[in-house]
């Protein structure tokens, strides 16, 4: 049905309305909508698994969640225990990892008094489930984050 006003054109575009149909893009190319505009290729970040496995990233992930400290999660184990049982497990963890058969522990869950009365429900993974966490940030956070600069705080 054409209302008055309304031209063939506009019967027939294949552009969104304001109806919430979204756009229609080729598989091989997502808008952006980062600081930098440009169409990102689904390609162009290959094996991260592999960047996110690399004992070098895993050690500097370690390092971080180390100097974090933190309560260890439902392990018991805490993040000074954890490097002396880490080392004979870090091939198979990496293993795990790059085979996809890597599984998070439960969290502890621990209620926490809030300021206003009541508890709150907190969720503490393991030191090594915080480790893998913090390896996956390092890789994927300058890839959905170019604009973060190493020297910004949080």
């Amino acid at each position: 049905m054409t209302t008055r006003g309304q031209s063939d054109a506009d019967k027939a575009s294949p552009e969104p309305r304001d109806s919430g149909e979204t756009a229609k893009h080729s598989p091989r190319e997502v808008l952006s909508t980062g600081a930098n505009e440009q169409k990102e290729n689904p390609g162009q970040n290959d094996k991260l698994m592999e960047q996110a496995a690399d004992p070098a990233n895993l050690n500097t992930a370690w390092k971080r969640v180390r100097d974090n400290g933190g309560a260890p999660g439902i392990d018991g184990i805490t993040v000074h225990a954890f490097l002396e049982q880490a080392k004979p497990r870090s091939e198979s963890l990496r293993k795990e990892l790059l085979e996809g058969s890597y599984r998070p522990s439960p969290l502890r869950r621990v209620k926490i008094p809030k300021p206003a009365g009541g508890e709150r429900l907190l969720g503490i993974p393991t030191v090594q489930d915080r480790v893998v966490q913090q390896a996956f940030l390092q890789v994927l956070q300058p890839i959905l984050d170019p604009t973060f600069s190493e020297h910004s705080e949080n």
